[in-house]
């Protein structure tokens, strides 16, 4: 199960109404939630829109970076961006990031296969 799980109430927190400008990096191939554009020219989906309105309630503009998911989770991990989002918890990852509860949004998953 992926759930909404990046460091956004962190950020906003870090990143006072008087910043101008951030850079977030978004996942390329989930959607609805967040993919590129067809254009290329960046996200969309629900996590990018949702992101975007929260930051602008703090009159923080969001630029996206939208790149595939391991590369968006490791760019955070070393410092490079200031976060991305869609991302699980796991055993692995739980101490490498701030996790922000309660998540944005779950979304659970289900593989489905004929039935012979």
């Amino acid at each position: 199960m992926k759930s909404f799980c990046c460091a956004i109430f962190c950020m906003m927190i870090i990143f006072p109404a008087h910043a101008e400008k951030i850079i977030i990096v978004a996942e390329d191939d989930w959607p609805p939630y967040s993919s590129i554009k067809a254009d290329k020219s960046g996200p969309q989906g629900l996590t990018p829109e949702l992101v975007t309105k929260a930051f602008k309630l703090k009159g923080i503009d969001v630029q996206y970076l939208t790149l595939p998911f391991t590369r968006c989770m490791y760019y955070t991990l070393i410092g490079k961006n200031i976060g991305c989002f869609n991302a699980t918890i796991t055993t692995e990852n739980r101490n490498q990031y701030y996790w922000h509860s309660p998540p944005l949004f779950i979304e659970g998953v289900s593989v489905f296969a004929h039935a012979n």
